[in-house]
């Protein structure tokens, strides 16, 4: 991964997470909705494949699960 895209992930990421992850918070979520933040994610993993960024990425994930878990009417639908 070029120094530049490092420099810029490690200034703007977590920013990103938090919006992605405060996306998949909103009662008006779809399943088209959740199948975008996953695209999202993998391209970033694609993208920007460095060692943070695959924690991240694999925090964040972890983080929908719960998410799903903790909110009720996702559970059945979009739970792994």
């Amino acid at each position: 991964m070029p120094r530049q895209d490092v420099v810029f992930i490690k200034k703007n990421g977590p920013l990103f997470y938090w919006h992605i992850h405060d996306t998949l918070q909103m009662s008006n979520n779809k399943v088209d909705n959740f199948e975008t933040v996953y695209t999202t994610m993998a391209l970033l993993f694609l993208e920007l494949g460095a060692d943070e960024v695959i924690l991240d990425m694999f925090r964040l994930a972890l983080e929908i699960q719960v998410c799903c878990h903790i909110v009720k009417r996702l559970r059945v639908l979009y739970s792994c």
